[in-house]
């Protein structure tokens, strides 16, 4: 079987990826790199999830500040209002 140029390989379906590499695993032998390629691609995997999750987390955390601040502006402003109105 021939490999894909370059351009026909970014057109592949994650499908037909997964369907050629099944196919050609009963006619291939590994080495070591394979698997250490895989554990390469598992550490990514995971690290890509522990990155999103911070990014989640820090967008909560935004979010928490943002509403921290205008409960402390609003204040602000309504301590001005008093002292303006009562004349302190």
């Amino acid at each position: 079987m021939n490999v894909p140029h370059y351009d026909g390989l970014n057109r592949m379906t994650d499908e037909e990826v997964i369907a050629r590499y099944n196919e050609q695993t009963t006619h291939t032998v590994i080495g070591t790199g394979f698997w250490l390629d895989e554990m390469t691609r598992r550490s990514f995997r995971r690290a890509t999830e522990a990155a999103l999750e911070e990014a989640a987390a820090a967008r909560r955390l935004a979010k928490i500040n943002m509403w921290v601040a205008i409960v402390a502006i609003v204040a602000s402003v309504g301590t001005g209002v008093i002292q303006i109105v009562t004349g302190s």
